[in-house]
């Protein structure tokens, strides 16, 4: 019993480190999207989306100008804990149109 306790421990000390690494990479790799860059890239930065919205709205958030298709959602490692996510919003050409950062109550 006294093995286990410090490798519970140290298994969320990691996961609080991994979490907080996983959410500040999202955050500086969110502010590198630009208006007009092709989805692939975004996905190539950012890595696979924790969600795929359609129509163009997600927590909130709607974007009505232009020709928006799809949402790409990516949530918080402590998204049970305090609901954070990055969206990237794409047109039907695949090019993204707006980013925004979303934390619920």
């Amino acid at each position: 019993m006294r093995k286990v306790f410090p490798l519970i421990i140290l298994l969320l000390v990691g996961g609080v480190i991994y979490g907080v690494y996983h959410d500040r990479r999202l955050d500086a790799r969110l502010n590198q999207v630009f208006p007009q860059e092709p989805e692939s890239i975004v996905k190539e930065a950012m890595g696979t989306p924790s969600a795929i919205s359609s129509p163009c709205s997600a927590y909130g958030t709607t974007v009505t100008l232009g020709d928006c298709d799809h949402v790409l959602v990516y949530r918080s490692f402590f998204y049970s804990l305090h609901p954070k996510f990055w969206l990237v919003f794409v047109d039907a050409k695949g090019l993204t149109t707006a980013t925004s950062r979303q934390n619920l109550p």
